[in-house]
């Protein structure tokens, strides 16, 4: 039976229609940039041939990293995953080492 597309998934399919795909292969400086990135601010340790991700390059301001955040969220609720692992940081700025 097939998954009955949900108001959640037409907006993450609105929120990701412009995203680019950043290639291991194809854009080793881009990859390994959002590789590094996702490591150090997502705790992210997965290491796929591709990321689909909004830009070529991480973000470089607490907005942009929690505007990649929120739809990183809502993806994760899409697919049903809940457990701990799945939880991101609630405060940008501290990692990002702005101040208010």
């Amino acid at each position: 039976m097939a998954h009955k597309e949900t108001e959640l998934d037409k907006e993450v399919a609105a929120l990701t229609a412009n995203w680019v795909a950043v290639s291991k292969k194809e854009q080793p400086l881009e990859y390994n940039a959002w590789r590094g990135w996702r490591i150090r601010e997502m705790r992210s340790f997965i290491e796929p041939d591709n990321f689909t991700v909004p830009t070529e390059l991480p973000p470089t301001t607490v907005a942009g990293a929690q505007a990649y955040f929120d739809v990183v969220k809502k993806i994760r609720k899409c697919i049903g995953w809940r457990t701990q692992r799945s939880h991101l940081p609630k405060d940008p700025s501290a990692w990002m080492g702005e101040l208010d």
